[in-house]
């Protein structure tokens, strides 16, 4: 007979997963503690199949189990190796991967890395085994609208600086320890190597990672998301003390001082990646984004021209009267588009709403992406002389 605490009503999946288990013999009874046998506890469970000399009851909060359903509890089936990992996984899903990681898991496949070719079951499967525990992200991640004065106090572990010998590799064991969030990092590139290599290291069925640093520890496979995550955190700390840089050099010139001292307040008190709302918004876009315009060597993006044009156009329509429409690149987009004079036989949206205001306004602004330089320029047309500028 097999005793063992029922926990299947806890509310949270986590505090309903397995830990160190002990099973102590009391007079022939086993008396089987740790956290309850859920998941593939319980589908094992339901699988059983129980002859009328087989005896499941709970009695508060104990359950009691005899006959086959014991030894198949104290002794279950062996399990593939893709049984171990989704028994790893933090995410609540894993248990419905069961079919795609046993058509994918040891089976001599090849991962493909482009994912208009991954099978979306497979990508998936790759999500749930990488989920980082909840509890691993709020101890050593600052929350997402944590001001960028905060972010600059908070404490992230650093970057390991010791040369060690060797490299991170994937091992078939299961892991035996969890890595510590202030533990120090490896470097960005081997997280990188790793994060290629890991498609192929699923399929061949590997369950964990080996740090040289640490030879004798083996850490779950979620462990390189995990640090993905911090280095991550490190690079935005990073971009934004360059941009606080960047508005203290200015205010040490002698033009503007006060509108860059201005300006470095009200970067300190900005939420430091926080999704960004209103007419300049734009899906998946935080304020980590707005980093680019603090800089004279970096880059600004189609979405960033956007997010400036809407802005404008929000503030012309506080003007009681102008004769000005502003666009975003959609405009310049979709007359690259066109190869043949049939093009302009169909109708598009953007075209259509500049035909109506040309007959109503008078200027048009629109930026220009030149591929080939890579560099923005702005267009004017005048619709009432019939020209056009550029600068």
């Amino acid at each position: 007979m097999v005793l063992y605490h029922d926990y299947s009503d806890y509310e949270d999946p986590e505090d309903a997963f397995f830990e160190d288990i002990d099973i102590d013999i009391l007079n022939g009874v086993h008396i089987h503690s740790g956290r309850a046998l859920t998941r593939f506890g319980k589908q094992a469970a339901s699988n059983m199949s129980l002859n009328d000399d087989d005896n499941v009851e709970v009695h508060d909060g104990i359950m009691v189990s005899s006959g086959k359903a014991v030894s198949l509890l104290l002794h279950p089936p062996l399990h593939p190796t893709w049984f171990s990992l989704l028994w790893q996984s933090h995410d609540p899903e894993a248990p419905t991967f069961d079919k795609t990681a046993d058509e994918w898991i040891n089976k001599g496949r090849i991962f493909l890395h482009n994912t208009t070719v991954t099978p979306y079951p497979l990508q998936w499967l790759c999500q749930a085994i990488l989920t980082v525990p909840k509890r691993m992200l709020t101890l050593a991640l600052p929350p997402h609208d944590v001001s960028i004065w905060d972010l600059f106090q908070f404490p992230i572990a650093p970057i390991d600086k010791w040369m060690y010998y060797g490299s991170i590799n994937f091992e078939s064991q299961l892991p035996t320890d969890e890595v510590f969030h202030t533990k120090e990092l490896p470097c960005k590139s081997d997280v990188e190597c790793l994060r290629e290599d890991f498609g192929q290291a699923l399929l061949d069925g590997k369950c964990s990672i080996r740090d040289p640093r640490i030879p004798g520890s083996l850490y779950p496979l979620w462990t390189i998301k995990f640090w993905w995550r911090l280095h991550q955190i490190i690079d935005m700390q990073g971009e934004w003390k360059a941009a606080r840089q960047w508005l203290q050099e200015r205010m040490a010139g002698q033009a503007d001082v006060q509108v860059f001292h201005k300006a470095e307040k009200q970067l300190l008190i900005l939420p430091h990646d926080k999704p960004l709302y209103g007419p300049a918004a734009v899906a998946g876009r935080t304020t980590w984004s707005l980093v680019l315009f603090l800089s004279d060597d970096r880059w600004l993006s189609d979405s960033l021209i956007n997010m400036m044009t809407a802005n404008l156009n929000a503030r012309l329509e506080m003007a009681k009267r102008h004769d000005v429409s502003i666009v975003s690149t959609h405009f310049s987009d979709t007359l690259l588009l066109a190869r043949d004079i049939s093009y302009h036989d169909n109708t598009y949206g953007v075209l259509e709403n500049i035909k109506r205001d040309a007959n109503i306004k008078r200027y048009l602004f629109f930026p220009v992406h030149l591929r080939v330089s890579k560099h923005y320029i702005a267009f004017k047309i005048d619709f009432h002389n019939r020209t056009f500028a550029y600068g």
